[in-house]
């Protein structure tokens, strides 16, 4: 493979950067609504171009995974090593393979792949029109190519604002010429021609839809505490609980839980220790959803005591049972930038 700068990705400190960064990199509405552009379905053969530990595999395999078979091609052995030992955690009901290979000479057949995807390739690569050229080349007529590459080149900025419709917010943005690279609850990273919008502009854009960019301190600290909260409960498992426990939000922010719960509820019209709440019983209503753990596995992952306070506190915050939870039409699911 010609790269830029030929990295081992397997090496430490850069392998962590992989797990870091990607582990957690999708949240489960915006994979589904992904799967469901791409109209993804099962008996597919997947390809993925430089799958590093396959995390693109496993993420999406819910999606397509019954009776398909995925291919993961790497130039690292090392990572392609482990990735062979873990496929057995995730890819139940199909197949999965990793073979070494390079993304500008895939060693696949013409016209062999359904879906071929690869994520933060692309920008590592000398010449990456030669690999898009053998994606389109494995890629059957019809079939799917995804490349996720972030954009490191043009200038940008980024915007804290109040939560909104991620959606809105760029349909709105780009309207007046603002060009939206990426956005997420509560950021956006965008860039501008100067001559042509101004900041005073963006604002004015954000304050037809009801919400704005922050400006002090306090206001940027609370937004800093509601990502923290929605990586903590809803991207990651089996973690401390920091509504007993705040070792992980006091971490992130370098502050005191005390003080970081009186800003909140100084900024917000719940407390610090709602907010948290409210978002666990959407992961568990998720959970449930997913019909893949039994409740005493979402209990110990959300860290409950015990299945019994689980269920009280739903029932309390939703006015339901758990079992009339999974009876119901599940309209009672909320978005978690509106939960309150």
């Amino acid at each position: 493979m010609t790269e830029k700068n030929r990295r081992d990705w397997s090496e430490k400190d850069l392998k962590k950067h992989i797990v870091d960064q990607r582990k957690y990199l999708w949240r489960t509405s915006t994979i589904e609504r992904i799967a469901s552009w791409l109209d993804l379905g099962s008996g597919i053969t997947a390809v993925d171009v430089g799958c590093g530990l396959g995390y693109l595999g496993w993420t999406f395999w819910q999606h397509y995974g019954s009776g398909s078979t995925y291919i993961g091609l790497d130039c690292s052995m090392k990572l392609l090593r482990e990735a062979q030992e873990t496929k057995q955690g995730w890819s139940e009901g199909g197949e999965a393979y990793f073979a070494n290979g390079s993304a500008c000479a895939i060693p696949l057949p013409d016209e062999s792949a359904d879906w071929t995807m690869c994520q933060t390739l692309l920008m590592h690569l000398e010449f990456p029109n030669d690999a898009l050229n053998e994606m389109i080349r494995i890629t059957k007529p019809g079939g799917v190519i995804m490349c996720m590459e972030p954009d490191n080149i043009s200038s940008s900025m980024s915007i804290p604002f109040n939560s909104t419709d991620s959606l809105s917010i760029r349909e709105e943005l780009e309207k007046v010429g603002v060009v939206v690279k990426e956005i997420s609850l509560g950021r956006a990273t965008i860039s501008y021609d100067s001559a042509i919008v101004s900041p005073e502009d963006v604002r004015a854009v954000l304050l037809g839809l009801g919400t704005d960019l922050i400006d002090t301190r306090e206001q940027r600290l609370v937004e800093e505490i509601k990502l923290t909260v929605i990586e903590l409960v809803h991207h990651m498992n089996n973690m401390d609980s920091i509504v007993r426990k705040s070792e992980y939000l006091v971490e992130k922010t370098g502050l005191s839980y005390s003080y970081l719960s009186r800003i909140f509820s100084s900024q917000e019209h719940i407390t610090l220790e709602r907010f948290i709440i409210l978002h666990k019983i959407e992961r568990i209503k998720e959970l449930i959803d997913q019909e893949e753990l039994t409740l005493s596995e979402i209990a110990f992952m959300m860290d409950y005591s015990s299945v019994q306070y689980l269920s009280n506190q739903f029932k309390h915050n939703t006015g339901m049972t758990v079992s009339e939870y999974r009876e119901s039409d599940r309209s009672s699911k909320k978005s978690i930038d509106q939960l309150y």
